[in-house]
Formats: C-alpha cells, structure tokens, sequence
C-alpha cells in the first residue's frame, strides 16, 4: 500500500507527532519532486488502509538534498522537534509552534559541506539535548568527520570526536553500549574501509 511518492528516503521514523496516540512517521526525502522533510499522520483505524486519508505535512527544505534526521525535544517544550542533516552546509531544525513549523539553521561543523547523520541526546550530561554530527570530509583529514554539537546557553559550542581518522561516516547513533551512565556514539565509515566505531563517551 502505496503512502507517499518518494525520490530517494534517507530516513523514515515511526513516532506520534500530534499526540492523538497513534503512531505517525516521519520521512526526509533526499532527492526529486516530492523532496525536503516532512511526516505522515496516521488517520486512525478506521481508515488507516486507505492511502489518500494519510495527510502528508511538508515541512521544509524542499530547495536541499536531506540526509538524515532525528527527532526529539530539543528546548523543553514537550513538543517533538525534528534535526536533519543536509548537503548545503547546515542542519535544518524544525522546531513546532502553536499552529505552524518554525525553521533553523544552524551551520555544519568545522564548514564542511556534506553532512550525513544526526543524533539527538545529552551528550555531557547537563541535561539538555545534543547533537552528534557525522559528514564527508571530502578527503579533508584536518577536520574531523564526527562531531558534537553541545547546546550551551547562547549558541551551540562544537567538539571534536573523530580527530582525524576516516573521511566519509555515515548512520550514527547514541546509546550507552557500556552501561555507564552516558551516551556514546556509534556509527561507520565508508570510504578507507574503516567500519563500525564506537566513540566511547568520557564523561563517565
């Protein structure tokens, strides 16, 4: 059963986004006419076979090739906030209003044009979300290719996680593997072949 014409997904999320209970999914479509960020809300039983009652809400950036995005509460609103990566040099943060989707910009790390991946959690513990950035260096060993972003007061501070190793990473999650108390990432590299990685967080 056909939801949604799509060009090229990167993500596809399932989480309730209008608090009715039901599960709705969250997409980024990287490439064609239907492409940018968005979701699907889920009808209800009653009508949830059939195809045309699943609104879709485009919520930006059409005009960007997305990558990959993940979705959580980012200021303590209670409201589901959504971050993607995207191929133009900045993340896109959706952020919900009362009545509409605000969107920011906030620029990739180190400049570097390609992103790939997104995380969202507490990095260090000071009880605010966080974000774990992934990209392609495109060949650039100076900079590294993981990153947290920590959300300070003011403005998003950036740390070095990947130093100089691999080039191209891809998916990344946060999870604490060791049972430690914190979150460390885990995500692979594509282009020298370097595999799965797990950042072991040093907080704890």
């Amino acid at each position: 059963m056909k939801l949604r014409s799509a060009g090229w997904i990167m993500s596809l999320e399932p989480l309730d986004m209008d608090g009715d209970g039901d599960t709705d999914l969250i997409y980024s479509d990287r490439r064609g006419a239907n492409r940018g960020v968005g979701w699907l809300e889920n009808p209800g039983s009653a009508t949830i076979r059939k195809p045309t009652a699943w609104k879709d809400h485009l919520l930006g950036g059409q005009g960007k090739e997305v990558m990959f995005l993940d979705a959580a509460d980012l200021d303590g609103d209670d409201d589901t906030d959504i971050v993607c990566t995207t191929r133009s040099q900045q993340l896109l943060i959706f952020k919900k209003a009362d009545t509409k989707w605000d969107v920011d910009t906030l620029p990739n790390p180190y400049g570097l044009p390609h992103g790939k991946a997104v995380a969202i959690g507490d990095v260090n513990g000071d009880g605010r979300p966080d974000l774990v950035h992934t990209t392609n260096t495109g060949g650039n060993r100076k900079v590294p290719g993981v990153s947290w972003l920590e959300q300070a007061e003011s403005k998003w501070a950036v740390h070095n996680i990947g130093g100089s190793v691999g080039v191209k990473f891809d998916l990344i999650e946060l999870v604490d593997l060791d049972k430690d108390g914190d979150l460390d990432a885990i995500t692979c590299e594509e282009s020298d072949n370097l595999g799965v990685f797990w950042y072991e967080n040093p907080l704890k």
